[in-house]
């Protein structure tokens, strides 16, 4: 993601643990660097670039779930 000034800004994103991820078919070969990914997220309130991620959809249209079932995020 770009900023205003039009440079990269890096952002952390959480995500439900290691093993529920592993379970809701996350493997270490479902993304690459350089994938252009989209993410649903809602922002950290008091964290900056920092979001919790609900999902993750990638280029060919496959979604992965990335909260947790009972994180009481915002619907999509």
């Amino acid at each position: 993601m770009k900023d205003n000034n039009g440079k990269d800004v890096n952002w952390r994103l959480e995500t439900g643990s290691p093993n529920a991820l592993l379970r809701r078919d996350w493997t270490r070969e479902a993304m690459k660097v350089g994938d252009h990914i989209t993410v649903h997220a809602y922002r950290s309130k008091d964290t900056p670039n920092t979001a919790a991620a609900r999902s993750v959809t990638m280029a060919g249209g496959r979604t992965l779930f990335g909260g947790q079932t009972d994180d009481n995020g915002p619907e999509k």
